[in-house]
């Protein structure tokens, strides 16, 4: 016979089956095994168990976190910009889907494959949204000629350090300098400051609001104006530079902070894509677009043939809003955009003293 018994009981003394390696699934089951004696508890078995319960939570957790982002993601491929919500979410494009690395290398390290999946798919295409802020552009090429120097800044209607911003208009030594919440406060504190002398060739519309706008240049008008859009006005100029006409729009469109908003907002920003796409002369749209590079906004001037002058010259990452001012993360909404006659040499930001948003100073020349 191939097994041999005892003689006490007939108990099988050969050679003990191999067991199995534990199933995975009982890693997380919460009832002591191996005990010496029925009903006797490890005495690990508290910390087992709050360990065991840490990791129940922790992948329920990063489910319902991978659902959430990838519905998110899914939303700005299909509807983008849809709803207020939406519009909201992917202005913090870049760190709302955060969330969703943890969640994939949690899902790798515990082997949940299914879960690490689904966090990969926020994950891939919060990469490619986020990309191109930081890698593929060159930097910006030395100046060899003359250089259109401009301006710009959101001056917060009720701010009160106008000294401050008097000092950073003065130290950009720009051409043409762009204003925007530009109150009778604000144009009573800039003229009295004498920074706005050299610049004798203006268009402005005072307003106590947040409305009021503004275009202060050294150069002489071809034309200048005021367009309302929507019941808001934005500043318009064109001048001469070395010998070529530059028409330049001064932005500052409705924040869409409320659904009732959202119109209007559309409307401005649909109006700059057809001013791009129409243009004759090269043309600058600079200011407060209340957009960040993540909105649909953004993606249609982009399309008309417009070149973002932050990402140009190597510096996508760079944030204008809240400066300090509300609890919220920093983001891009001020922009300078340009026809691809010009080429954007230099662009930084500000202080913005008492303002929410940090003000701009670009260089442009000719391509």
């Amino acid at each position: 016979m191939s097994s041999r018994f005892s003689c006490a009981g007939g108990r099988h003394v050969g050679k003990t089956p191999k067991t199995s390696d534990t199933p995975a699934w009982r890693f997380f089951s919460m009832r002591p095994q191996n005990t010496e004696q029925e009903g006797e508890v490890p005495p690990d078995f508290g910390v087992r168990t709050l360990w065991q319960l840490v990791r129940w939570f922790l992948v329920l957790a990063g489910w319902a976190s991978a659902v959430a982002l990838t519905c998110i993601a899914a939303a700005r491929l299909l509807t983008h910009d849809a709803t207020l919500l939406f519009v909201w979410l992917n202005s913090f494009t870049l760190y709302i889907y955060l969330p969703a690395y943890a969640v994939f290398v949690f899902a790798l390290v515990a082997r949940h494959w299914w879960l690490g999946l689904l966090a990969g798919v926020p994950v891939v295409l919060h990469l490619v949204w986020v990309t191109p802020d930081y890698v593929g552009h060159a930097a910006a090429a030395p100046a060899t000629g003359p250089s259109l120097a401009l301006f710009s800044a959101n001056l917060l209607a009720n701010n009160e350090q106008g000294e401050a911003m008097a000092e950073e208009i003065r130290a950009s030594d720009a051409d043409v300098v762009l204003l925007q919440e530009y109150s009778t406060r604000w144009h009573r504190a800039l003229r009295a400051s004498g920074v706005l002398d050299p610049y004798p060739h203006q268009v402005s519309r005072v307003r106590d609001d947040s409305f009021g706008t503004a275009i202060y240049s050294k150069f002489p008008f071809v034309d200048a104006g005021i367009i309302d859009l929507e019941g808001l006005p934005m500043s318009t100029a064109r001048v001469t530079f070395v010998g070529r006409v530059v028409d330049i729009v001064n932005v500052h469109t409705l924040p869409p902070r409320v659904s009732a908003y959202l119109p209007a907002w559309r409307a401005q920003t649909a109006w700059l894509r057809e001013r791009a796409q129409a243009a004759k002369d090269p043309l600058i749209l600079l200011g407060d677009f209340n957009a960040t590079q993540h909105s649909l906004a953004y993606a249609g001037l982009l399309q008309a043939g417009l070149v973002d002058s932050h990402r140009e010259v190597g510096r996508g990452d760079a944030t204008t809003f809240p400066n300090g001012l509300a609890p919220v993360p920093p983001i891009r909404i001020d922009h300078v955009f340009h026809t691809r006659e010009l080429t954007c040499i230099s662009l930084s930001e500000g202080v913005g003293a008492g303002s929410d948003h940090r003000p701009l100073t670009a260089r442009l020349t000719w391509h």
